[in-house]
């Protein structure tokens, strides 16, 4: 599809369908997708890994500037020359993790510089971009073409979780507490949210993911184009 590079935003809570979403509107677009919570999840493994506290804010932070974080072609984080999988991404281990790290502010203000600076790279070479987060639509890309949150109960998340990891019946209370945890810890940050203003808000509650995404694209191709830098 050849349209003028755009910028768009997805933010919302933990299984909300907004990575899977955006992965599927880029592909649309022909754009580039940044899933920037995947970055605070590579992380969070590198920290476990090599036996950092992911409390040590300012070894976290300085680890981080050593690293000398870059992208490879389709969006992956690259830490040290090293990427994770997206299987090691969504792993138990991450989802214990991330929150320490990306509410650290040093860490986030890094990664946040970082994220604006690869989109104005996409945007600069006329490549359209899809930015996937908490925080994208308000941190990283508040002047985007199109800005949008998707919102889905507590309940219907747990079961997307327990279906994604192939996880027993049993395992959907842990599943639910540890996204009602996060919902409670990712309030704040300047994250956007359903109220975050001039944002688009989709509901996903017994929606097929065709559904969402013909409506996303249709709001993408019917906006007007941006004012101001994205």
């Amino acid at each position: 599809m050849a349209l003028a590079p755009v910028v768009v935003t997805i933010d919302g809570p933990a299984g909300s369908g907004k990575s899977t979403l955006a992965a599927d509107l880029a592909a649309r677009l022909g754009a580039a997708a940044l899933h920037t919570g995947r970055h605070y999840r590579a992380i969070a493994l590198a920290m476990n890994r090599i036996g950092v506290a992911p409390t040590d804010e300012f070894t976290v932070a300085a680890w981080l500037r050593d690293a000398a974080p870059s992208l490879t072609v389709d969006g992956r984080l690259m830490l040290h020359g090293a990427a994770y999988t997206p299987s090691d991404l969504e792993s138990p281990d991450a989802d214990a993790l991330v929150s320490t790290i990306s509410n650290q502010p040093l860490v986030r203000r890094r990664l946040i510089d970082l994220q604006k600076d690869w989109v104005r790279a996409w945007t600069q070479a006329r490549r359209s971009v899809v930015i996937e987060g908490r925080d994208a639509g308000t941190q990283i890309a508040p002047h985007a073409h199109r800005r949008f949150y998707l919102t889905c109960s507590a309940t219907e998340r747990a079961e997307r979780r327990l279906r994604q990891r192939g996880a027993s019946g049993e395992e959907y209370l842990r599943i639910r507490a540890e996204i009602e945890a996060r919902d409670a810890e990712d309030r704040g940050f300047g994250r956007t949210t359903a109220d975050t203003p001039g944002i688009i808000t989709l509901t996903t509650d017994g929606c097929q993911r065709g559904e969402v995404l013909t409506s996303l694209l249709r709001l993408v191709l019917d906006a007007d184009p941006p004012t101001g830098e994205a």
